[in-house]
C-alpha cells in the first residue's frame, strides 16, 4: 500500500467519523430530547468520537510527507511508470 491510498483511506474515515459525531451531538434527534441519560450517553459518544477524529488527523499528518518533491529526486516506477520521490516515496 502506498502512502498517499493510506492518506486517502484516513481521510475517508475522518469523513465517516465526522458524520458519526455530527449525527450524535444533533439535539434535535428523536431519540436525544427526552431522556436526560441518552443526552449524557450522546455527549459522551461525540467527546469520544471528537478524540478519534483528533488522532487520525495526527496520523495523517505523520504520513504525509513534508518535501518539495525536487525535480532530482523523481522517479518512474517501473510496473505503473507513474512517478514518484524517491527522497520521500510520495506518488506524484
Amino acid at each position: 500500500m502506498t502512502s498517499k491510498k493510506a492518506v486517502q483511506m484516513l481521510d475517508a474515515f475522518v469523513r465517516i467519523k465526522t458524520g458519526y459525531r455530527d449525527d450524535m451531538a444533533n439535539p434535535y434527534s428523536s431519540w436525544n430530547t427526552s431522556w436526560e441519560s441518552v443526552r449524557m450517553l450522546a455527549k459522551e459518544m461525540t467527546d469520544e468520537a471528537s478524540t478519534e477524529i483528533e488522532v487520525l488527523e495526527l496520523i495523517k499528518q505523520e504520513l504525509v510527507p513534508n518535501c518539495k518533491h525536487p525535480k532530482e529526486d523523481r522517479d518512474l516506477d517501473p510496473s505503473t511508470k507513474k512517478p514518484y520521490c524517491m527522497a520521500c516515496n510520495w506518488d506524484l
